[in-house]
Parts: C-alpha cells; sequence; structure tokens
C-alpha cells in the first residue's frame, strides 16, 4: 500500500531527526540575514538526505504519515527561503552593476549577476 507516493509501512529509518532540522530551519528563516540562509540550505540538505535515507530502508519509511508530513514541510520550507534567498541575489546583482565599471572605450564594464539557489527535492 502506499500514501502520497512513499512506499508502504515497513520498519524503515525513523524521520524525526529530519523533521528536527525542518523545524529549526523553519525557526532560523524568522530573520533571513545571508549567514542563516546558509545554515538553513546546510540543514535543508541534512534533511533531505534523512528522508532519502528513510526512503531506502526495506519495506519504506516505517512511519508513512510522518514521512508524507515531512516532504510537505520540506517544499513549504523550500518556498519559505525562495523569497529571501532572492532578495540576497537582487542586491549581490545590484553590488555587481555598481561596482562593474568602465571598460577601456567607456562603455559599462561586464556585470556579474548571481543566480538565486535553487532547491531540488525529488524521489
Amino acid at each position: 500500500m502506499t500514501l502520497c507516493g512513499l512506499p508502504g509501512d515497513g520498519a524503515g529509518v525513523s524521520i524525526a531527526a529530519a523533521q528536527r532540522e525542518v523545524e529549526e530551519a523553519r525557526a532560523e528563516l524568522r530573520d533571513p540575514s545571508p549567514a542563516v540562509m546558509e545554515r538553513c540550505a546546510a540543514r535543508l540538505e541534512r534533511a533531505v538526505s534523512l528522508l532519502a535515507t528513510a526512503m531506502s530502508q526495506p519495506g519504506g519509511p516505517g512511519d508513512v504519515s510522518a514521512a508524507c508530513q515531512l516532504r510537505r514541510s520540506l517544499g513549504a520550507l523550500a518556498k519559505l527561503a525562495a523569497r529571501p534567498a532572492a532578495y540576497y541575489a537582487g542586491w549581490q546583482n545590484r553590488l555587481g552593476e555598481l561596482t562593474a565599471g568602465y571598460g577601456p572605450d567607456g562603455e559599462p564594464g561586464e556585470r556579474q549577476y548571481v543566480r538565486p539557489p535553487r532547491v531540488l527535492i525529488s524521489g
């Protein structure tokens, strides 16, 4: 039997540690500084890795409803982190525009643009 696209209810790895990572990242995002964004990205990576480990266990993650909740929480957190990431990338781009200077021909220098990071969760 499957729920929300996850394998059935085996005696897999607990996903409580991954849920804690997501909850801590969400709490940190209340004040999204660049340092917080980097910590949250690392927390998201750990949570996704823990979820992948749970999913790869024979019989699935064990507690399927907890795995479904974690999957939804990861998606919501990725969306929550996208706005501040885009904000800081925009400021980096603006700084690049302001510091590009001018070339020898008097034309504006080449700007360096920063793309906001993307989080891809599949499985």
